[in-house]
């Protein structure tokens, strides 16, 4: 069993790799803290009420600023690794997050400076890191797809819409990955699934998409992801109807999907 002492050591080793800060708590009080980022401020003073409520054993909360943080608890002790998010903020919102956090006026430029350090990270890639994490530490493999179906439980917390089909969908679309034609050969796979109409094969995926770093579409996180969702929404549908699907029926789905997303204000 890991000590205290291992958990530092890996929380550590897990900021220094990712460059997001990690914090260790127990009993809903801070025992450790690392980050490469020397920040006036822990940003995470806003978010901890709802983040110490999670007591799932991985899991991860998202603000109303869409940052994320990352969440493994593990015998008495909670890793919370954050925050984080996938499009770059702009500094009008944090801004904002300095007004809310009381930081002195003359502080904010450099408080913004030191924010816009964080390393930006898929949503994707923090819950894979968090799965390989807990494996180490307990020895038990965690589904992506079942950390994802949790995001409803925080949405109760936090009294705001669900989005979790959307955001297992907008990890499905695969922009700007290593290789130069991964993302193409991604979409015909995914595409080839819903021609051939094998639902578990889609649900297989979406348990184990690859890490992928998306493109940036939009300059703002809401319309990125709405971008997205409507992209692969068209993709999906026409690939149903070179598979077989009524015409009407697949492009009547395909608009109510997307009707649907807009709607959507997180």
């Amino acid at each position: 069993m890991i000590n205290f002492e291992g958990l530092k050591y890996i929380s550590t080793n897990l900021s220094n790799l990712s460059g997001i800060p990690v914090r260790i708590y127990k009993n809903d009080k801070e025992f450790f803290y690392h980050s490469l980022v020397n920040l006036i401020k822990d940003p995470f003073i806003l978010d901890k009420v709802n983040v110490l409520k999670i007591n799932d054993d991985v899991s991860y909360y998202q603000n109303s600023y869409y940052y994320y943080y990352g969440i493994i608890n593990y015998k008495k002790y909670k890793i919370i690794l954050g925050p984080t998010r996938q499009i770059p903020i702009s500094d009008q919102e944090l801004r904002s997050i300095c007004f809310l956090m009381n930081i002195n006026p003359s502080l904010n430029d450099e408080f913004i400076s030191q924010m816009k350090t964080i390393v930006s990270l898929p949503l994707m890639t923090l819950i894979q890191i968090l799965c390989m994490v807990y494996f180490a530490l307990s020895g038990e493999k965690k589904s992506i797809e079942n950390i994802i179906i949790h995001e409803s439980k925080q949405e109760i917390i936090k009294d705001e819409i669900e989005k979790e089909n959307i955001n297992k969908l907008i990890n499905n679309l695969e922009n700007n990955s290593v290789g130069p034609y991964n993302a193409f050969d991604t979409e015909n796979k995914l595409l080839d699934m819903v021609m051939r109409g094998d639902v578990s094969a889609v649900n297989q995926f979406i348990s184990n998409v690859p890490s992928i770093r998306s493109g940036t579409i939009a300059q703002e996180q809401l319309r990125q992801v709405k971008n997205i969702f409507i992209v692969t929404a068209t993709l999906v549908s026409r690939a149903a109807i070179r598979g077989g699907m009524d015409i009407t029926s697949a492009l009547y789905l395909s608009d109510q999907y997307i009707q649907k997303c807009e709607l959507a204000t997180s």
